[in-house]
């Protein structure tokens, strides 16, 4: 009888070596001898057991050295070394599937306590080989009698369906057959599956305040059991995220995270959220008026001393040197088609003399100074103007329109912009 010589290592794999392929019409004449790490060889365990699968379509049989299972106990053990012959139904379809059992009792039922990895053994194909239907017949034998049975049982289909992903360290479930039961009731479920990774679809955004983004998180692989994902955000003050939605509260840089639930596997995307157009801050004084902006406070003090009318309108959104050069005041924003916007003014104090009732304090106007959205005037300088863009529009931003010799003492009036229900100024 022929040798197939095969070691284990700590780790429960187990490495094959010497030439055995070619039993064609001597697949009896096989044996296979395995040297068993520490832990297989050790008192730990009530005995060992072989599990082989031929391939697709093969039939699965079990060996073993435990007492009082299988019969006939086909394999056996000498010192370190498990021996099993292998018969003709496993060495005839050309491939072998083959696993260690270590095997203990709980309660009466019998568990396999830990599992080598998967090994493969490979023969010529034979001409007239088979797999016998029943009884003895060519079945396993460690020599040449057969006595009764072949000791050789069937294994579920569940139970070795996932055979090549059964880990060393994990316990699992004796096969039901062994256990005298009805073949598949209560039998093993396939491991789960565990996540590898975890990718974003996006690897940066860009928003204002209050602009939304969803970001959508693929858990590798794609059969795994737990797909579960945990989002942060590391500037909670600049943005909020939930399920992957990212809304925008601030100007302001964060970091979005996806995580694994399984296995901390993390992603991430970038997120910039741009400042929102709003007043220039500081005071100039221009054609005899100083102009005062503070936050979203406008005050005026002096008398205009221009008489240009194209200097009347002075432009509180653009960092200009001539506040009244509004040919010199760049783009402010583009809006566009159905941008909703709500203009509040509400004048705190001072007085206006020599003003024009009917001309504008606040407006927003064009790029050609044409007026897009009309707002207080001198004569009602408090109030709510709502509008919405018809078509995409380039605006040049908020002014008002001081007429030549009007004089100003501590006038300020406060100004609240909200556009798509956020709130810019």
């Amino acid at each position: 009888m022929r040798d197939i010589t095969a070691v284990m290592d700590e780790t429960g794999c187990v490495s094959v070596s010497g030439a055995f392929a070619g039993f064609v019409e001597e697949h009896n004449a096989a044996r296979l001898a395995i040297t068993l790490n520490d832990d297989f060889a050790g008192d730990n365990y009530t005995g060992l057991r072989l599990c082989f699968d031929t391939g697709p379509g093969g039939r699965k049989t079990v060996t073993n050295t435990a007492m009082g299972i299988a019969g006939e106990k086909p394999a056996s053990r000498e010192g370190d070394i498990l021996y099993c012959a292998l018969g003709r139904e496993l060495t005839a379809t050309g491939t072998l599937k083959a696993q260690v059992e270590a095997l203990k009792t709980n309660g009466g039922e019998v568990e396999a306590a830990a599992k080598s990895q998967v090994f493969e053994l490979f023969f010529r194909p034979s001409v007239t080989g088979g797999l016998p239907s029943e009884g003895c017949g060519g079945g396993l034998r460690p020599t040449g009698g057969c006595e009764g049975r072949a000791g050789f049982t069937r294994c579920s289909p569940a139970y070795y369906g996932a055979l090549a992903v059964k880990r060393f360290d994990t316990l699992y479930l004796v096969d039901d057959a062994l256990a005298g039961e009805t073949p598949g009731d209560e039998e093993e479920e396939p491991a789960a599956v565990r996540v590898t990774g975890i990718t974003l679809d996006t690897a940066a955004l860009a928003l204002q305040p209050g602009g939304t983004a969803r970001l959508t998180a693929t858990v590798l692989p794609a059969d795994a059991a737990n797909k579960a994902v945990v989002w942060s955000i590391s500037n909670t003050g600049v943005a909020a995220v939930e399920d992957g939605l990212v809304t925008a509260l601030a100007a302001g840089a964060a970091v979005i995270t996806a995580t694994s639930a399984d296995g901390g596997f993390t992603a991430v995307a970038s997120l910039t959220v741009a400042a929102l157009p709003g007043f220039w801050q500081g005071s100039k004084t221009v054609n005899g008026v100083t102009v005062t902006v503070s936050g979203n406070t406008v005050t005026l003090n002096g008398t205009k001393n221009n008489a240009d009318y194209a200097q009347g309108a002075a432009c509180f959104t653009q960092n200009v040197t001539n506040v009244f050069n509004a040919d010199a005041c760049p783009k402010w924003h583009t809006f566009a088609a159905g941008d909703t916007v709500t203009l509040k003014v509400t004048k705190t104090g001072g007085a206006a003399a020599g003003v024009n009732g009917a001309n504008s304090a606040l407006y927003m106007r064009d790029m050609n100074k044409g007026i897009v959205m009309a707002g207080a005037t001198w004569s009602s300088p408090s109030g709510t103007w709502n509008y919405t863009f018809p078509a995409n529009k380039d605006v040049g931003g908020l002014f008002g329109y001081l007429d030549t010799n009007a004089v100003f003492t501590n006038y300020a009036f406060t100004v609240e912009l909200t556009v798509n229900s956020v709130r810019w100024l």
